[in-house]
């Protein structure tokens, strides 16, 4: 599960839910973590949009975001359709898509 500043919109744009988590602690030293903003649009019932800072951690921006759609998905209990997903301004849906898929051929292949 990715950590971060997370918010929930739906449709007629009333915040749904918020997580925060944004300062990570080492050696009893607080620091800020250089995070990265990743808005997901997807279709449920209605139009959906969730959005959320997240830490970066050496990943890409399409490894947070994947994350952050599969942490979605777990949340819901039907299906969802991805429809865009935007990091730091940049639509970045066909690199999400293509490592999902990537990763749901690699699976099904062992």
């Amino acid at each position: 599960m990715i950590f971060g500043a997370c918010e929930t919109y739906v449709s007629d744009n009333r915040i749904r839910g918020k997580k925060n988590l944004d300062i990570e602690v080492k050696g009893g030293k607080r620091r800020q973590l250089m995070n990265i903003t990743i808005e997901i649009h997807y279709i449920s019932n209605s139009k959906i949009l969730q959005k959320g800072s997240f830490p970066l951690r050496g990943r890409k921006p399409e490894q947070v975001a994947l994350q952050f759609w599969k942490d979605i998905k777990r949340e819901m209990s039907h299906e969802l359709e991805l429809e865009e997903v935007i990091a730091a301004g940049e639509n970045i849906t066909d690199l999400v898509k293509d490592l999902e898929r990537k990763e749901l051929l690699l699976f099904e292949g062992e």
